[in-house]
């Protein structure tokens, strides 16, 4: 009996010993972060404590940091901290950072992107996608590429439907732009203001208003087509030097303040009789301006 007792102390003692020296026995999830091919940071969390990422971001040259995710090269998966912390999963994870030229943000009702902007060494052509992540980019957010001095060239699918204000102001080095044919297309105050390259703007056929300030100071501006446009807006188009022509469509029913202050090289402009108000000083300072023609009367 003794020689049982002792061996049976022997062995708790033996399993008490094994799992102190087992070390924490605590289940925990490793999470692991890897950017620019090597691990950025691995990071350990107890069952019970918040899962988060690092407060230091990744960067890489040219790039923007667009978040982690777990599927790389495929971007499909983002990863969501509160997936770990609503189920807790001992187990490791390996996390990819995304890096891109262009930003983007979710937008409120979950149902698109919006484009919020890029590093200045973005690439001289700029094309806004389509698709995100398979849904829909309908925005560029205010201010997004303002005072890019790289961009000479700039496409905008039809997806889009609002463009912010200032979007584009001072892209010194942008040559045209080619609005979208997107349903309820809206552009924001100055969008494109102080664009001093701009030569040629097309307006696309569903802008109702040409936006305030949106073409202020482009002193290279000499084309502009305009299609379903109703209102041109306060100083639209004020201090466009070398604007030497302008035909606003049958559409055309009000033209701002200062619409086209300071155009001084504008020398005809052709309006519909469907204009029912010219604002004050809408062609002040036009000196070169020797005729207004009414289509129609």
């Amino acid at each position: 009996m003794k020689k049982i007792l002792a061996a049976l102390i022997l062995c708790i003692c033996a399993i008490t010993a094994l799992f102190s020296c087992g070390g924490d026995s605590e289940p925990k999830i490793t999470v692991v972060f890897h950017a620019n091919g090597e691990v950025f940071k691995t990071m350990e969390f107890a069952e019970g404590e918040r899962v988060y990422t690092p407060d230091a971001k990744p960067t890489k040259e040219g790039f923007v940091f667009n978040g982690w995710y777990y599927d790389e090269g495929i971007w499909q998966s983002p990863f969501d901290p509160t997936d770990l912390n609503n189920e807790f999963r001992a187990a490791t994870h390996k996390l990819y950072a995304r890096f891109e030229h262009l930003s983007f943000s979710l937008n409120d009702d979950g149902k698109g992107y919006t484009v919020k902007g890029a590093l200045s060494g973005l690439e001289d052509t700029l094309v806004i996608p389509t698709k995100y992540l398979g849904k829909p980019v309908t925005a560029i957010a205010a201010s997004a590429f303002a005072d890019n001095t790289s961009i000479t060239s700039i496409t905008i699918p039809d997806s889009v439907t609002d463009i912010g204000q200032y979007a584009f102001a001072r892209c010194t080095a942008l040559t045209a732009v080619k609005l979208p044919n997107s349903t309820g297309l809206r552009v924001g105050n100055g969008a494109f203001s102080g664009c001093t390259s701009l030569e040629s703007v097309n307006l696309g056929a569903t802008l109702k208003e040409i936006p305030g300030y949106g073409f202020e100071g482009c002193t290279a501006l000499m084309s502009v087509t305009v299609y379903q446009a109703e209102v041109v807006c306060g100083s639209a188009f004020r201090g466009c030097t070398a604007l030497a022509e302008i035909t606003l469509p049958d559409s055309v029913k009000k033209i701002n303040l200062r619409a086209f202050e300071g155009c001084i090289a504008l020398k005809t402009v052709n309006l519909s009789a469907n204009v029912e108000e010219i604002g004050d000083y809408a062609f002040s300072g036009c000196t070169a301006l020797t005729e207004i023609a009414f289509k129609g009367t």
